[in-house]
């Protein structure tokens, strides 16, 4: 089982999946480094059968049969585990199939999302619900175009306070990611916050929206699970909506280009500017030699003279 929340227990995943038969055991797989839960887990089944039916249950939700399985409201994929022949046998079956892998990153696309209907949905606004099915939405209408990836290191975080400055936002993500990771030490390289200008009075104004990207995937992910829908964040009644962002192909390599094209004029202009910086200072040189030389011919001459006489 993967995409277990980091806030679940033993006990909460144990209870879903005891809705298709008898479980004889439930391991929660820890992370080596950090030494604390990494999401995934492995429940055994008293029967065959039972394991089954769960692994059909998350294929027919995949298929839209059914809803999907999610444990405190967190979705979650559930296959049949392998041995080490069945792994090998699996990889060499999907790279027969296909050689391309998910470049655009869809299976975080659902990360992040909340049931309404779930426990972790329970105590949620009707505001909130209504701006992460809005939200969710417009993903999934983004992702219609080929062109459209999801992010693994940039995250976009709603309903933050009108205030709220980014180097506060940046400081809650690390915060929340070092609460978690004790030995962390995430990197942010980019934090920001939107705003739009009111029309009538031509001030900014925060759009309570925000987006931060971390170097490493894993601080991302563990930022994202930390925060979302955590009441005690902001306000009860105005949970965090975080989710990975969605970026455009196109755009991002119109923006590289326009960085290579800045960084290349501005070589450019410091190249000229040094070369002309030579050419002065030679020619200064040269013009403070000349006078010395005429004073110098200047003294032959007197000398000669004084001489005659």
């Amino acid at each position: 089982v993967s995409h277990v929340p980091l806030s679940a227990y033993k006990m909460d995943l144990q209870r879903v999946m005891e809705a298709f038969g008898q479980v004889s055991s439930c391991r929660m797989v820890m992370d080596k480094q950090t030494r604390k839960f990494s999401g995934k887990a492995f429940v055994e089944y008293a029967k065959a059968a039972g394991a089954r039916r769960a692994a059909q249950a998350h294929a027919d939700a995949k298929a839209g049969k059914r809803e999907k399985l999610s444990v405190n409201g967190h979705l979650m994929n559930v296959y049949s585990a392998l041995n080490r022949n069945g792994i090998q046998d699996l990889s060499d079956q999907i790279k027969k199939k296909t050689n391309r892998p998910d470049k655009r990153n869809l299976y975080l696309a659902d990360e992040g999302y909340i049931d309404p209907q779930s426990g972790a949905g329970q105590g949620m606004s009707e505001g909130d619900q209504k701006a992460r099915e809005r939200s969710h939405s417009e993903k999934l209408e983004k992702l219609k175009n080929p062109n459209m990836f999801v992010s693994t290191t940039r995250l976009m975080i709603r309903n933050l306070p009108s205030d709220m400055t980014k180097g506060q936002l940046r400081a809650l993500c690390v915060k929340a990611i070092r609460e978690r990771a004790t030995k962390a030490r995430p990197k942010v390289t980019q934090c920001k916050i939107m705003y739009h200008e009111n029309p009538n009075t031509k001030v900014l104004k925060s759009s309570e929206r925000g987006f931060i990207e971390f170097t490493d995937h894993e601080h991302a992910i563990c930022c994202l699970r930390m925060l979302n829908n955590n009441p005690n964040t902001f306000k009860r009644n105005r949970r965090p909506i975080v989710e990975f962002a969605i970026e455009n192909t196109l755009a991002l390599q119109k923006q590289r280009q326009r960085r290579e094209r800045e960084k290349a004029a501005a070589a450019e202009k410091k190249a000229e500017a040094k070369t002309k910086g030579g050419k002065r200072e030679k020619r200064g040189s040269k013009e403070e030699t000349e006078p010395d030389a005429e004073g110098g011919a200047k003294k032959k001459k007197r000398r000669k003279e004084g001489k005659g006489n």
